[in-house]
């Protein structure tokens, strides 16, 4: 029987071949990662976790371009990290009852799940990093974006929950009509309300269908006319504090209101945009602020949670006018970042935080190390 150091949680599909369907690859990505640092890593279906003490945990082994996958039966370890990736899967009544049975037998569960748009604004306002975050309505009527609209001449509408920008609007106030962009199936589709009362109708129509918050659109900096915004990692560390990792330039597709890649966003480099934007001595000063800020967001983000979080990260906009810095939203699900240093060095300290758990639970283990 195995015996793993730690146990990450993902959605299982019982596939042999995929047995965690198209994040097979990057979770054994991910194992191999830590295993070369020195942990024993099982793969867990969160379906599996029963309130026993053994389950089922799957093994990746590294093939010339992919992992053949192993299950083996596996003791339950001390240490979760959740990676269980889609809202309502984790939201199952099998899955939460699976989890709180590992936090009733006292296992360590971070990066607990999903956070809300409305959450994240909850726990951040009115703390140290409150100017940093845009002007927000949180599940407002259609009347208060409205009148929010005559204060900003751009807002943004974002589902309480989605991720990858589904779901998002852009209005905009041109003249005495509003221009309204969405984004739809990697698509962006417009519309123009020449009416008060078409933009009442149609808002009350868009919010009656889920709930949305409305926040202040910031004027981004642009790189060839396409504007682009930060991807910034925090994580804790060896020493079980927060530390700021690094951050990466998402530059949208031409005509596109987000910068996410399934929506055609580019990966740029951070010092070919943010070098050219504020000189190579600007950009050392202000990122330095920027993590200063990411760092003091994630401790203030998991005190409010009251959760345990390893790992979070930031989107960030660089406005154009000043160089501010705003925190848009923050992901407790970050995937792998495509810059390679600073996914090495996102492995390392997981594997340190992964280290230090252990430690805590009296099972410190020498030979886990950074690579």
């Amino acid at each position: 029987m195995r015996v793993p150091d730690v146990g990450v949680l993902a959605w299982g599909t019982g596939s042999q071949a995929k047995p965690f369907g198209r994040w097979s690859y990057p979770l054994g990505k991910t194992v191999s990662a830590l295993e070369r640092r020195g942990l024993k890593v099982a793969v867990i279906p969160a379906q599996a976790l029963n309130g026993g003490k053994t389950v089922v945990g799957w093994y990746p082994l590294k093939t010339a371009a992919s992992f053949r996958w192993a299950a083996q039966k596996t003791m339950l370890p001390d240490i979760f990290y959740n990676r269980i990736l889609g809202r309502q899967r984790e939201k199952r009544k099998s899955v939460q009852a699976g989890l709180q049975a590992l936090a009733g037998n006292g296992k360590i569960v971070f990066n607990p799940g999903y956070l809300s748009k409305a959450a994240i604004y909850e726990h951040l306002t009115d703390t140290e990093v409150n100017a940093y975050l845009p002007d927000t309505l949180v599940t407002p009527t259609p009347q208060a974006v409205i009148e929010f609209l005559q204060r900003w001449p751009v807002v943004y509408l974002k589902p309480l929950e989605s991720c990858q920008g589904r779901g998002i609007f852009r209005l905009a106030v041109t003249g005495r009509s509003w221009l309204v962009k969405g984004v739809r199936k990697k698509e962006t589709l417009t519309r123009l309300l020449s009416h008060k009362q078409a933009l009442a109708t149609w808002l009350g129509r868009v919010l009656h269908h889920r709930q949305y918050l409305a926040q202040r659109g910031i004027r981004l900096d642009r790189l060839q006319s396409r504007q682009y915004d930060l991807r910034v990692l925090c994580q804790k560390g060896a020493d079980g504090e927060w530390a700021y990792v690094g951050a990466g330039i998402r530059l949208a597709a031409r005509g596109q209101i987000v910068t996410h890649r399934p929506n055609g966003g580019q990966v740029v480099s951070v010092k070919q945009v943010m070098v050219r934007r504020f000189g190579a001595g600007g950009w050392r000063e202000k990122e330095g602020e920027l993590a200063e800020i990411a760092v003091m967001a994630s401790r203030l983000l998991e005190r409010g949670h009251g959760g345990n979080f390893g790992l979070l990260s930031l989107d960030v906009a660089c406005d154009a006018p000043e160089g501010k810095f705003w925190i848009l939203e923050m992901n407790s699900k970050p995937g792998a970042f495509d810059e390679g240093r600073i996914q090495r060095k996102s492995d390392n300290l997981l594997a340190g935080y992964l280290r230090y758990l252990l430690v805590q639970r009296g099972k410190g283990n020498a030979s886990i190390h950074s690579a």
